[in-house]
């Protein structure tokens, strides 16, 4: 009887840890997959967008960065239309978003926001 319940312990704890553990893994699989589709379908915002151009992250498409961003906005020689257009290129915009008036305005209060506080 003594040898009966060590050996029914331990035939308990070899069937049910490996199924705790596989439900660990399909779970943390399951997460994974999620994460893929949201990034896969991810919209840069507006505020974001404009960050990224005045960062630096469209040089190597013609948008300068920092300071001549500013100047280059100011002298008209970008638009706000230039941004939503080179981040559709870097596939950080949908292509709808050139047809989206409130997106392009919102744009074009965030250049302009950045230009005012410069001076």
């Amino acid at each position: 009887m003594n040898c009966l319940i060590p050996s029914g312990l331990a035939f308990l704890l070899l069937t049910v840890t490996p199924l705790s553990v596989q439900a660990q893994t399909r779970t943390i699989s399951r997460v994974n997959s999620t994460n893929t589709r949201v990034s896969d379908s991810f919209q840069a915002t507006p505020f974001q967008l404009v960050f990224l151009a005045y960062r630096g992250h469209f040089r190597d498409r013609g948008i300068p960065s920092y300071d001549a961003f500013l100047s280059a906005y100011g002298q008209g020689k970008i638009s706000e239309a230039d941004i939503v257009s080179v981040g559709i290129e870097a596939k950080r915009v949908s292509t709808e978003t050139m047809t989206d008036k409130r997106y392009l305005r919102a744009v074009k209060s965030y250049l302009d926001s950045l230009v005012a506080g410069r001076s």
